[in-house]
């Protein structure tokens, strides 16, 4: 375990996006890329924030743990936290909005607990794509991007807000799902749900026992 853990984490951890999106107190960030932007083309990366992504005119190819979607104008995609991805586009003009989940409830909160941290540690699935998406999600999802484009008093409020109606929403529709312990998403998912809680207990003496436990591996 621990040798599959170092040679994952080496190679996984080269496609991490150190970067800040938003503020520091309020984690969410909304990007408009046009052919003219520096990142145009998505490079192959992945972080910790889930990713909302809007198409606007043209096409995306948008990959996400080796699966491949074809994504065309009016089309919306979620890439959940973790997901390694990147897309390449075609005349497109696309919206991003990048947010940290953990900003949304207190670590010890049940919303927490059952609804945000298994997005967060990638126990459940996100719909990448799904098709057709309900109109109320389409348009929960079209008010979140307008809120964070007018950034109007009292934004952030509402951005959190609307938020935890995208994913109540997502929830309701029985969109976000467990997926099966073999495929390869879900692999990587343990593996990246067990290097998180690693991080929160570097502190303390790990044991074989302990890291087999969080991530279900012997």
């Amino acid at each position: 375990l621990f040798y599959l853990l170092r040679g994952f984490f080496v190679k996984y951890s080269d496609f991490l996006e150190k970067k800040q999106h938003g503020a520091p107190d309020f984690p969410v960030q909304l990007y408009h890329v046009t052919p003219i932007h520096p990142q145009y083309v998505m490079p192959l990366h992945w972080h910790n924030e889930m990713e909302i992504i809007r198409i606007l005119s043209g096409n995306l190819t948008l990959s996400v743990n080796n699966l491949s979607y074809h994504l065309m104008a009016g089309d919306i995609a979620f890439v959940g936290c973790g997901a390694l991805h990147h897309g390449e586009p075609v005349d497109c003009r696309y919206e991003c909005i990048v947010c940290d989940l953990s900003m949304l409830a207190k670590k010890s909160s049940s919303l927490r607990s059952s609804y945000l941290d298994p997005l967060i540690l990638s126990s459940v699935t996100l719909p990448v794509h799904p098709a057709p998406l309900p109109d109320e999600i389409v348009q929960n999802v079209d008010l979140l991007f307008e809120i964070l484009e007018k950034k109007e008093p009292f934004f952030e409020l509402r951005t959190a807000g609307q938020l935890l109606s995208v994913i109540s929403l997502l929830y309701q529709h029985q969109l976000i799902s467990h997926d099966s312990v073999g495929t390869l998403p879900a692999r990587l998912a343990r593996i990246t749900q067990l290097i998180r809680w690693i991080e929160h207990n570097a502190s303390e003496p790990l044991t074989l026992t302990q890291l087999s436990e969080q991530s279900g591996f012997t």
